[in-house]
This record gives structure tokens, sequence and C-alpha cells, in this order.
């Protein structure tokens, strides 16, 4: 008796519908992701609240309405409108605070800092300049606060010509 084959089945190919599946699932997918990371930068790229704000409040980007360097308070302004200052970077005064014969020489160091941050162009947005723009520090701690343990100061950059300014100069370091 001759061997019998099995009958030889033809595959069949799957639906479109599942194909059709796949291509929504990828794209929910992307699009899931790309809303996690719009949520997350939105989180974190906080803006610097308006208003009355204590000086050792204030963060990088705040652009104030008053000129003086040593107040404090300070109101904080929407950074469109003209302002004399806008805070740019932070200064971390534990490093090298024994060399100071007098607490008075601490705020010439930040002073120094500060400058040193506009000319290299750290915490500011490209193209601005230290010969049109000046730096200072800011928030500096009293000496009793520093003798408590406080060692941060902020910088501002202002107009060199003491014109306002009129614009967010502020870049955040990546």
């Amino acid at each position: 008796m001759p061997e019998e084959t099995p009958p030889t089945e033809t595959p069949v190919a799957a639906p479109r519908n599942w194909a059709r599946l796949a291509l929504v699932a990828a794209a929910a997918v992307v699009v899931a992701i790309v809303l996690v990371v719009v949520i997350r930068v939105a989180l974190t790229s906080t803006h610097p609240a308006l208003g009355a704000t204590q000086s050792r409040e204030l963060q990088p980007g705040s652009c104030l309405a008053e000129a003086e360097p040593d107040l404090a308070s300070y109101t904080v302004v929407d950074c469109s409108t003209g302002h004399p200052q806008q805070v740019f970077g932070t200064i971390d005064l534990r490093v090298d605070s024994d060399i100071y014969t007098e607490f008075d020489t601490m705020r010439a160091y930040a002073d120094q800092i500060c400058e040193r941050y506009l000319e290299y162009g750290l915490w500011v947005k490209s193209g601005i300049r230290n010969d049109v723009h000046a730096a200072h520090s800011l928030a500096m701690p009293t000496e009793q606060e520093f003798a408590d343990g406080v060692r941060d100061a902020l910088c501002a950059i202002t107009s060199a010509d003491g014109s306002e300014l009129t614009a967010d100069l502020y870049q955040r370091m990546p």
C-alpha cells in the first residue's frame, strides 16, 4: 500500500487587522513617550514667581524691579518689562572661605566670581558681552548669617550703562 502523504496546508496570511492594531499600538506608545517628556520639561523648567520675594528665595532667572544689591526682599517682575537687574548665577562661598581676612573682602571676592561668570558666558544667553553688561553679587550673607552657616550668594546682571534690561538674559546650564 502506498504511503499516504498528509494533505499540504497552504499557510494563511495573518489578517490585515493585526497589522493595523500593531501600528496603532506603536503610535500610542510614541505619543505617550512624547507626552511624558513634554510634561517633565514643563514641570522642571519653573519660572520664578512674580511679586515680593525674600532675597534668600530668589532664583536664577528672576528679573528684579530694584537696583540695590543688599535688600532683604525684592520685587520679581516679568523679564519683558523694564528692570535694572536679573539674577543669573549662584556662588558657593564655602570655597576658600578661610582666606577672608575681613568679612568685607568676601563681597569683593563674590563680585569677581560674578564678573568671571559673565566674562565666560556662564548662565547667560549667547551673545551677552561684558562690555555691554556688568555683573555683581547679590543676596550676600551677613556676617552673622555666614557664622550661622549660610554660604550661598547670587550673581546679578545689569546693563553697563545703567539702562534698564528689557529681556530675559538667563540661560540654564545643561
